[in-house]
Parts: C-alpha cells; structure tokens; sequence
C-alpha cells in the first residue's frame, strides 16, 4: 500500500508479504577427512518466510527531510531436505535463517539550507538498526549480535548542481559488530 497526504508531504509505504522456497540453496561449511575447512553450497528443503515491512517519507517544511523504516521477517524452515542443515541451538529452538535478522529499522533526516550564490549545504544524519543475525552455519557461535549504527553527511553543492563536496562519518558511535 502507498499513501501520500499532507500535498504530497507525506508519504507512507507497507507491504505484507509470505513467501514458499522449496529446495532453496544456502552456503555451508564443513570439514573433509583431513579436518581441513571447505564451503559448498546445498539445497536445504522447504522454507516459509513472512514479514511486514513500513515506510513513512515526510517533508514537513521545505529544508528539512524525514524518513523512518521498521521491517520484520519470520523465517521458519518446514522440512529440512537431505542437506543436513536442519541446526538447533543448544534450548532446542532452530538456528533462524542465516543473515536475515528478524527487525530492522531505519530513521534519517536532512536539513538544507540555500546559499546566497545558489548553491546548496545540507547536513544529513542516519540511524540503522539490525536485530541478532545467525551469520554462519555454526549453530553455537554463528551469530551477530544486535547493533545500532549512526552515521553524518555535511554536503555542499555547487549553484549549477555540476559539482560536490562532502564531509562525513560512517559508525559514529565506534559499534563492534
């Protein structure tokens, strides 16, 4: 569903969705004979994804831009195939789908100012935010912790839009992830 209001001021995206992947393909790693790792790739049987995800866009007064997201995804697999990758962790729940965190969200701003010359400066700030992720396929120490990334852009824009600079910064707050 997309939405505007407000003139077009405001804007407001969402989605439903559920999804069915039979035989689907997930990288593994495993150790031969000689205790040596190697990585393949197997089909990992039947899987059932569903989730929701909302956009809201806002330009309430002409400098000043917002932007706000929140996703969430069930992952669930149904049948676990020949591939043996039907993990568990050690409280008997299944290993959730590798590198799907289960929420994320989004929110940003930016604030731009007119220069008497005609061009531009804007000052832009973000936040991520990614919930626990399974990231391998070792059921016991394969996962991502949640975190939180914020991150800067100071920009200026020449009068004919042909050039610009910017001055930012990426995980401000130094998040070991």
């Amino acid at each position: 569903v997309k939405t505007d209001l407000r003139d077009g001021r405001l804007r407001v995206n969402s989605a439903l969705f559920f999804s069915e992947a039979t035989n689907q393909q997930q990288g593994t790693q495993e150790f031969d004979s000689s205790g040596a790792i190697w990585f393949r790739t197997v089909n990992t049987g039947k899987s059932e994804y569903y989730g929701l995800e909302v956009e809201v866009l806002s330009n309430p007064v002409d400098q000043l831009q917002l932007e706000a997201a929140v996703g969430y995804i069930h992952y669930e697999r149904v049948d676990p195939g020949v591939s043996g990758l039907w993990r568990t962790l050690a409280n008997g729940d299944l290993c959730t789908a590798p590198r799907t965190p289960e929420w994320t969200a989004a929110v940003g701003a930016t604030y731009g100012w007119n220069l008497g010359n005609g061009s531009t400066l804007s000052l832009r700030g973000d936040a991520t935010y990614q919930s626990k992720m399974f990231f391998r396929t070792d059921p016991i120490n394969g996962f991502q912790d949640a975190h939180t990334l914020v991150d800067a852009r100071l920009t200026w824009e020449s009068a004919d839009r042909g050039w610009s600079m910017s001055l930012f910064g990426t995980n401000l707050t130094d998040e070991v992830y």
